[in-house]
């Protein structure tokens, strides 16, 4: 299964995004499994005739979950796997943002609510999502 990138193509080519959530109507990423493996590619709509998927990593999904846009306003902070191969050093003794692991550090978590509703639209901060956690593969 492919999982687009294109507004964090840059974070992960440097493996620093380890979260992402989904507007997932289908319900289709909520039905993974931690251990589940996909390819990370630039984009996924929007390929004109004759332009290929470009392929990022693969990536091993470690946690799913389902909760409102603006948990991450409640629960900014969550606890990570040990053995999630974090490139930003966080702050000794403090576990990383869920903003910093989203890929934006700069962002708070009430910005990143609301580019996340710019991103999607149809999406507001009550709006149930899909978050999934993940690490990438090792070669």
């Amino acid at each position: 299964m492919n999982l687009s990138f294109s507004a964090t193509t840059g974070t992960v080519r440097q493996h620093r995004k380890h979260v992402t959530r989904r507007v997932d109507k289908s319900l289709r990423l909520s039905k993974l499994k931690p251990g589940h493996i996909m390819q990370g590619i630039e984009k996924g709509q929007g390929i004109k005739k004759g332009e290929h998927v470009v392929k990022l990593d693969k990536i091993i999904v470690l946690e799913v979950s389902r909760e409102p846009l603006d948990e991450i306003m409640k629960n900014p902070i969550r606890g990570t796997p040990e053995n999630i191969r974090l490139i930003y050093e966080p702050v000794r003794g403090r576990r990383p943002c869920e903003t910093t692991l989203e890929g934006f550090p700069e962002l708070s978590p009430r910005g990143f609510v609301n580019l996340f509703c710019e991103l999607n639209p149809k999406c507001t901060p009550d709006t149930e999502i899909t978050r999934l956690l993940f690490d990438y593969v090792r070669d």
